[in-house]
């Protein structure tokens, strides 16, 4: 009943509820996301969103690829990201075994393009400084 009413309370000022010692929980998916694009020197920057992020790498990818439906997974695992970490929703059964698919399907299409390494990494989409 405390942590309900806790929560109500954060939600209604607008501030968080967390401990001040406990660090933010991770997405591991969305993890896993950004481990495979910073592979292809793909790397969020730090006045970015994550959909926005999503949307310029997969652009990109697709242009590199020329693979069109390479555009829209990033995306699409960042929707599940949100429900999960904004939302404060957990993945059904069906949703979690979709963003499997994305990822691995993402994972396989990466391998297959020449040149996709850190060395060739797209301005726009990248810096040094992460958040």
């Amino acid at each position: 009943m405390k942590k309900l009413l806790v929560r109500l309370i954060a939600r209604i000022t607008g501030r968080r509820c967390e401990s001040p010692g406990k660090q933010r929980s991770r997405v591991e998916f969305y993890h896993r996301l950004e481990v495979m694009l910073a592979d292809c020197g793909l790397v969020r920057r730090s006045g970015q969103t994550q959909g926005e992020f999503a949307k310029a790498a997969g652009s990109h990818l697709a242009r590199l690829s020329g693979q069109g439906c390479l555009a829209t997974l990033p995306s699409g695992i960042v929707d599940a990201f949100y429900q999960v970490r904004f939302g404060h929703l957990p993945l059904d059964s069906t949703r979690a075994e979709a963003v499997e698919h994305q990822l691995a399907e993402l994972a396989s299409s990466l391998k297959q393009i020449p040149g996709r390494h850190a060395g060739n990494r797209p301005a726009e989409l990248l810096t040094r400084n992460r958040p």
